[in-house]
């Protein structure tokens, strides 16, 4: 009952049998017992890993899969879900200026969309019922939401990536895709704050990137721009600024990764060159608009993330096929190719 409720309707995956936002009571042992309790495992990142194509109308419903499914005895300090988890209509009458324009003319347009669009639709979808079921399983939630017309990425778009803390109940940052692709420079709408992406917590440093955002680090990249350029000064600004904040954590949110190929290179020099990065990932949603997955999804995951322990990095997979929801917005007639 409880379940159906929070979902306000969306279809509840078949392997779904029990209230999942009620707590289980735990049996604490006693006497000799205690000894083979298993330990907890503490990996720095949960990855949530989709199957199939975007299901932005199935967020709540997919959430409360993926806590069905996490492991027991297991609590991570991020768990970290795919750009676009989210989709949100962009105003009818929105007036801002996108694309590089934008950037110099209108550069608090991101953060407007995010504080009157994003954010109470981010709100109803972590709801108390929501912390408390996160609460125990990670400390720190970031997710992609995409602000999309009809028109997709033909029209202007804002790629956002939010971060909740679980424990305080509430979201503690807004950052987003700040590097748009050549196919997207007339039309993101661009998070101008290359501070939003750096985040100091205690002992850890996280940058938190959009999808493309890690090409801002990329030692190609930064040989073929003009360094004078608009993407040059941006590369150069960056790079400056990740190199100072001497990151433990990266946290990329890619839309869609079929192939590691993508952003190997990137992450190798990123581990060569930042000597203070411990733990890095992107996320995964395995599949491609246009035709069938390039690698595997077992290379796609072990070449997607690293760390200077083995066992922190884990995944929830999860087939969407088992979730109805409107097509995504986001690649409407849009071609890579």
């Amino acid at each position: 009952m409880l379940l159906n409720l929070y979902f306000n309707g969306f279809r509840q995956p078949p392997n779904l049998k029990r209230p999942f936002f009620s707590r289980e009571s735990a049996v604490k042992p006693r006497g000799d017992v205690l000894s083979q309790v298993p330990p907890i495992i503490h990996p720095k990142i949960m990855r949530l890993v989709l199957k199939g194509p975007a299901k932005p109308d199935a967020a709540q419903a997919i959430l409360a899969a993926a806590f069905e499914q996490w492991p027991t005895k297991t609590h991570c300090r991020y768990f970290i879900l795919p750009g676009g988890f989210l989709e949100i209509p962009l105003p009818e009458n929105w007036q801002g200026i996108s694309g590089w324009e934008g950037r110099s003319k209108d550069k608090d347009a991101w953060s407007r969309l995010a504080d009157s669009v994003a954010r109470p639709a981010l709100e109803a979808l972590l709801t108390p019922q929501f912390y408390e079921a996160a609460r125990g399983k990670c400390d720190y939630l970031s997710l992609g939401l995409d602000i999309v017309s009809e028109q997709g990425m033909h029209g202007p778009h804002l790629e956002l990536v939010a971060m909740a803390d679980i424990q305080k109940k509430k979201i503690i940052r807004w950052t987003g895709k700040s590097f748009p692709t050549r196919n997207q420079d007339k039309q993101l709408i661009q998070v101008t704050d290359l501070g939003s992406h750096l985040l100091a917590q205690g002992k850890e440093r996280v940058v938190i990137l959009g999808c493309n955002d890690l090409n801002l680090l990329s030692p190609r990249v930064s040989h073929n721009v003009k360094s004078t350029s608009p993407r040059g000064r941006l590369v150069r600004q960056m790079q400056a600024l990740v190199k100072a904040f001497r990151p433990t954590v990266i946290l990329q949110h890619p839309h869609e990764t079929d192939t590691p190929n993508s952003w190997l290179t990137t992450w190798r020099h990123i581990e060569n060159t930042l000597p203070s990065l411990r733990h890095w990932a992107g996320t995964v949603r395995y599949h491609n608009a246009h035709k069938a997955p390039r690698q595997p999804l077992e290379r796609v995951l072990e070449l997607t993330q690293g760390s200077s322990d083995p066992a922190t990095a884990q995944n929830i997979v999860i087939d969407t096929s088992a979730f109805v929801s409107r097509p995504s917005r986001y690649l409407n007639n849009f071609k890579w190719f």
